[in-house]
């Protein structure tokens, strides 16, 4: 039941699908093959993003919120690549990754706490 946000200051347009599709495949590979029908993907672009008195750069956040351990490094290097790559083009320095390991029971699904299924 992953749940990845992608927040960037940077108009994506017909790229938000694609960037969505890669954000799913990553969660899929590096989360013990997560199925994709329980992954969930949420995408806010054109966010307000300031660094130091920089708001124009482009800049990126990823939070993931996912049951059980992660791979941190795989997870934030397979991230970054993302936000540097073509469609976002921010450099390393812009681009912030929290990732949060969330208990079963914190988790609703169906109704119920993801513990109970």
């Amino acid at each position: 039941m992953p749940t990845i946000i992608l927040k960037t200051n940077v108009s994506l347009g017909a790229n938000k699908s694609k960037i969505g599709e890669q954000l799913l495949n990553i969660i899929h590979e590096k989360i013990e093959n997560k199925p994709k029908s329980v992954i969930q993907v949420i995408i806010e672009e054109n966010a307000y993003i300031l660094f130091g008195d920089d708001d124009k750069a482009p800049s990126a956040l990823f939070q993931l919120y996912a049951i059980g351990k992660m791979n941190n490094e795989v997870l934030i290097d397979a991230f970054t690549k993302l936000a540097k790559g073509e469609e976002i083009g921010a450099t390393g320095a812009r681009v912030f990754v929290q990732l949060f390991e969330v208990d079963a029971t914190h988790w609703g699904f169906h109704g119920k706490p993801v513990s109970s299924l």
